[in-house]
């Protein structure tokens, strides 16, 4: 599910499930580089761990952010806001 809100001057896009979640010892390494394990990464889907790390790098250097944000009743929510075009 996407939803795309204005809030002030900020665009907020967000991307959310409704699936288990993510674990608290797993969100708290979401953002950091290289975070997945090599054989994580070789049992599941292919990647080592940069995605959300250069995401929210990117959306810091564009003066927003992005953040991850658990739902009530499980699943996740992906967050970020941007600053809004003038």
């Amino acid at each position: 599910e996407l939803r795309v809100e204005a809030a002030g001057a900020r665009v907020v896009l967000r991307v959310q499930d409704r699936g288990p979640g993510i674990a608290a010892d797993v969100r708290r390494r979401l953002f950091s580089p290289f975070s997945r394990s090599a054989e994580k990464a070789a049992g599941s889907a292919p990647g080592v761990g940069l995605g959300l790390a250069l995401s929210r790098q990117l959306a810091r250097v564009m003066k927003g952010d992005l953040r991850y944000e658990p739902r009530p009743g499980g699943g996740a929510s992906f967050v970020l806001s941007l600053p809004a075009a003038r």
